[in-house]
């Protein structure tokens, strides 16, 4: 329930060992320099970003091979989403993929 519901990694890995292939983050500002995932202005309790990332590097490519499409919906201060993108590319390294498409 996303609304009421308590939110913890166990539904991503679920998702993810069932072959899911998007999955939508929202991400807002946390305490500690530490950006959290919940569903805004619900009172669904949060999960920190660090920690679906690292079950997302863990799980994305055992079901399929297939690319997993992360959608972001960021609610997060330029501090926060600067420490997002190092938080992405440590944990996910050269599963991220980066490149431009040509035109």
């Amino acid at each position: 329930d996303t609304f009421w519901g308590t939110s913890d990694i166990s539904g991503y890995i679920h998702a993810l060992k069932m072959g899911c292939r998007s999955l939508e983050l929202v991400v807002w500002d946390g305490p500690d320099n530490e950006p959290l995932i919940y569903v805004g202005h619900s009172v669904t309790s949060q999960v920190a970003f660090r920690s679906v990332v690292s079950v997302i590097n863990q799980y994305a490519f055992e079901a399929s091979e297939y690319p997993l499409i992360l959608c972001l919906v960021v609610h997060c201060s330029v501090k926060q989403q600067k420490l997002m993108v190092q938080c992405l590319r440590k944990i996910l390294g050269d599963k991220l993929y980066t490149e431009l498409p040509n035109p």
